[in-house]
């Protein structure tokens, strides 16, 4: 499988999801950086465990080995950021799940990753206008 996605980059992640597996959400907007991690490793690792190739095309990993940081429950459908080298900032992932328990170490959280679902978002955008 090959991904142009940034790997070893920092991005920020946003949400008001809980700090820790059966606790309330924050009242506070979070965000953390994680680092994009590699696709491969992403797949081979989590993603292949859980559903289908097809399916692991549209995902990626980003976590802080060592550090518990990441998505918990609340933060589903929340932004995954990443900042291009001329200072803009794009829509890389969206949350979606995590491996095991918030923010573990051990784990990365996982996205869907935007640029997979790109022709569809541009087919809605598309149609919305029409309706206009």
């Amino acid at each position: 499988m090959t991904f142009s996605d940034p790997v070893g980059r920092e991005c920020v992640i946003s949400g008001w999801g809980s700090f820790e597996y059966n606790a309330e959400i924050s009242q506070i907007l979070q965000e953390v950086q994680l680092t994009i991690l590699d696709a491969n490793d992403c797949y081979e690792y989590f993603v292949h465990k859980y559903t289908s190739e097809a399916t692991a095309y549209s995902m990626m990993c980003a976590g802080n080995t060592g550090n518990c940081t990441g998505i918990c429950f609340g933060d589903s459908g929340g932004p995954l950021v990443c900042n291009k080298i001329d200072g803009r900032w794009y829509l890389a992932g969206i949350s979606s799940w995590m491996y095991c328990g918030c923010g573990d170490s051990k784990y990365s959280s996982g996205f869907s990753r935007v640029t997979s679902a790109h022709a569809w978002i541009q087919e809605i955008i598309a149609n919305d206008s029409e309706q206009e």
